[in-house]
């Protein structure tokens, strides 16, 4: 009568640990899935952080009035982006360093510095023609459009 009580005891202990394995490698899988989630939403802050970065940075920066796009290299990593539109508008673009994210805004030109206009924040280009928002590309860097500092 004792073995059986043993081997019920050993049966018992492994079927806890069984389970106990089984407990473990679900939060393991859990874990995993969460933590690439976490590295997406890393990526897409660091993103974000950068478009606005360079677009803040814009307005202390050096430029002179020019119909096509003009950028530079903001410090953050983004770049900024400016464009004279009718009627001594500006067109400013802050974009992260993968050119995977764009944040714009309106404003003004003057003594060669941007000023912003108050409501002027746009997740989207705000204007219609998609080639007023076309941005020259990082590979066209010898252009007269693109400046490193």
């Amino acid at each position: 009568m004792n073995a059986q009580r043993g081997n019920v005891v050993w049966l018992m202990l492994a079927v806890l640990m069984l389970l106990a394995t089984q407990l473990l490698w679900g939060m393991n899988q859990l874990y995993i899935s969460r933590l690439s989630g976490v590295h997406t939403e890393i990526q897409y802050l660091r993103m974000t952080l950068q478009a606005l970065s360079a677009l803040d940075e814009s307005a202390s920066l050096a430029w002179s009035p020019h119909t096509e796009w003009q950028c530079q290299q903001a410090r953050g990593g983004g770049r900024a982006c400016v464009k004279m539109m009718p009627g001594d508008n500006l067109l400013i673009a802050g974009v992260d360093a993968q050119e995977r994210l764009r944040f714009w805004r309106r404003g003004a030109y003057s003594n060669g510095k941007v000023h912003f206009h108050p409501r002027g924040w746009s997740d989207f280009c705000p204007y219609t023609p998609e080639d007023e928002c076309e941005l020259p590309s990082i590979q066209g860097k010898g252009d007269l459009a693109w400046r490193e500092r």
